[in-house]
């Protein structure tokens, strides 16, 4: 059972369960970090692949449209091992891009529902950005990559999993946070609500907000408005490469 790095739970009291991706979202996107990865992903696909450089981006794009993330297509056409290139991509300096952010933890303690990682990132990438940040004990555990048998949201599956991993909290009182627009659509559909980290509204999501500092906003906005059941959704259309 995947079970092994997840800190003990009681589900008794709480009236939300808070699953918050990691990349772009617990950190500003844009500080270059996100960046060097595709960087580093280029390098594997052609130093490691083989795969021509003036191919490597309608590849990986073509990749991210149709399996979800670049590591399910490398898996499926080149049978790579995902650990390797995992290792790969995320053998970064984060002191470049990353420093302890005491208003956030700050923010993320004073909401006192379970909170989770869900993340199509590794464990090991996970636990460095939250230790580099100084949030690393302010979550329940971690649900990667590894916890859903590499397969990358917005898999449908995969919200489900969540959801069996945590305890089934019940899905009306979830709150999922992405910064990936494609990723909310699925969480939506199985009665989530769901928040974009953005700059402005989507159709697609119920709630955005420019960073992570800002999600007690929602929650309060959640428990005055409807903690009620959802009824399920239409699947939405989503736009799948950005």
């Amino acid at each position: 059972m995947l079970v092994n790095f997840f800190y003990t739970l009681d589900m008794k009291n709480n009236d939300f369960t808070l699953f918050i991706d990691l990349d772009g979202t617990v950190y500003d996107k844009n500080n270059g970090m996100l960046d060097e990865m595709l960087v580093r992903m280029d390098q594997f696909m052609h130093s490691v692949l083989g795969i021509p450089e003036e191919n490597i981006l309608q590849t990986r794009e073509n990749y991210y449209r149709q399996y979800g993330s670049t590591l399910k297509g490398l898996q499926f056409h080149h049978e790579i091992n995902p650990e390797e290139y995992l290792e790969y991509i995320h053998d970064l300096d984060l002191t470049k891009y990353l420093a302890p952010d005491p208003e956030l933890r700050d923010i993320l303690q004073s909401i006192p529902y379970p909170k989770w990682i869900f993340t199509n990132s590794d464990r090991n990438h996970s636990q460095r950005v939250l230790k580099a940040l100084g949030i690393e004990d302010l979550f329940e555990g971690i649900l990667d990559v590894w916890a859903m048998r590499y397969i990358p949201k917005p898999e449908r599956w995969v919200y489900k999993e969540a959801l069996s991993l945590v305890g089934n909290p019940k899905s009306h009182q979830c709150v999922f946070v992405d910064d990936t627009l494609m990723n909310l659509p699925p969480a939506s559909e199985i009665g989530w609500q769901t928040v974009w980290i953005n700059s402005g509204p989507s159709s697609q999501s119920d709630h955005n907000i420019p960073k992570l500092h800002y999600l007690p906003d929602v929650i309060d906005q959640i428990d005055a408005g409807r903690m009620v059941e959802r009824k399920a959704v239409p699947a939405v259309p989503v736009v799948e490469f950005a």
